[in-house]
């Protein structure tokens, strides 16, 4: 999860200012991220774990919820 965090931090900022799902770092931010967070979770039904870059344009920070 570690490496997670740490290449979508190093490679935010070099991104253009739209979104595109097929980069690896949206992968890491949109679906792996999200889905070490919930394992780790134990996988309890009751927390929903997404992450997000922004629709269309990307935001100024990549963020994910709980």
């Amino acid at each position: 999860m570690k490496t997670l965090f740490q290449n979508i931090l190093n490679g935010y900022l070099s991104l253009s200012n739209k979104v595109d799902n097929t980069s690896l770092l949206y992968k890491e931010l949109v679906r792996e991220l999200p889905k070490e967070i919930f394992l780790n979770l134990d996988q309890r039904k009751e927390f929903l774990v997404k992450g997000s870059m922004g629709q269309g344009n990307k935001t100024d920070y990549p963020w994910v919820l709980f």
